[in-house]
């Protein structure tokens, strides 16, 4: 899939003829990268896209999947499966930051369904648990996981493992929605509740946010009323099974009426807080409320 062309359109023009005709090649999103071929041989970035085929006709809308690279020397523009265009890590940022910019994803978003009282608009179900994140998963031994919360709270505190899970468990079902557009119902969730931290700890009258930061030094805010609420929970299971890895394990916060990037994984911090401060995606053009029913992706 590899082919010299003049322009952007041409390519997604092409990319979509192809689903068209090999639908069963496409049914996971493929992530291809724009680059330029200059005269003396070089290659520079210039945007990435990733086709894939959800309900009818193609969309251009999952976040980007590592892929060996394939490139044939050209005039203009190549695409190519790619590996080592960009870090990883630096490539998921660099294109979400774009999308966020040209407001990809909420008015503009193509959005086959319109959403009901369960499914948000611009949503689809799976019955999988796709796994996203920064292109780095940390190991953290259970015992060297540690949980500090802190700020503006009257007993600050700092809970090994073994202290964790000895505070009483919680049990919750409840739906995830991603902001790459998947959706999943039914989830059951044990940890420990969000109210429960609440009454250890005493916020102050002053603390009015909450900051969320992770063992990969990811961050996220909510104002302090959206994490005191009944299904709010820092979770270390996830439909009977201890979370793995590869979705936040050993414990990560879960908020269901916000879309998922707001439930750190690898929680490691909770500080509370009198002014907002925002986190990792929200400083990158992420609404800073995040409300699945609104569409409320970008700000």
């Amino acid at each position: 899939m590899v082919a010299p062309l003049d322009s952007v359109n041409e390519i997604t023009g092409r990319l979509d003829r192809m689903s068209e005709k090999r639908p069963e090649s496409y049914k996971m999103p493929t992530s291809v990268g724009i680059l330029e071929h200059s005269p003396d041989g070089d290659y520079r970035y210039l945007q990435e896209i990733t086709i894939g085929v959800i309900g009818k006709g193609s969309r251009y809308s999952s976040p980007p999947r590592s892929q060996k690279e394939v490139v044939t020397p050209a005039s203009r523009l190549v695409v190519c499966r790619q590996e080592a265009v960009m870090d990883e890590s630096n490539r998921l940022t660099k294109t979400k930051e774009q999308w966020a910019k040209a407001r990809r994803g909420g008015e503009e978003r193509e959005v086959f369904y319109e959403g009901d009282e369960r499914l948000p608009p611009g949503q689809h179900l799976v019955d999988n648990f796709p796994v996203l994140d920064l292109g780095f998963k940390p190991e953290i031994p259970l015992g060297e996981w540690r949980l500090s919360i802190g700020g503006f709270v009257a007993t600050p505190l700092t809970w090994t493992w073994e202290q964790f899970l000895a505070q009483p468990q919680f049990k919750n079902r409840s739906d995830f929605h991603c902001v790459t557009s998947w959706s999943r119902y039914d989830n059951d969730w044990e940890g420990v509740s969000f109210k429960h931290i609440m009454s250890i700890v005493q916020p102050l009258s002053l603390a009015r946010f909450v900051l969320f930061k992770s063992y990969d030094d990811y961050t996220t805010n909510l104002p302090l009323e959206v994490c005191d609420d009944d299904d709010v929970l820092l979770a270390h299971s996830w439909n009977g099974k201890s979370l793995s890895r590869d979705h936040g394990g050993p414990v990560r916060v879960i908020v269901p009426k916000r879309y998922a990037w707001k439930g750190a994984k690898w929680v490691k911090e909770i500080t509370f807080l009198d002014k907002d401060e925002k986190g990792f995606w929200e400083v990158r053009g992420y609404s800073n409320t995040a409300l699945p029913w609104r569409n409320d992706r970008y700000g």
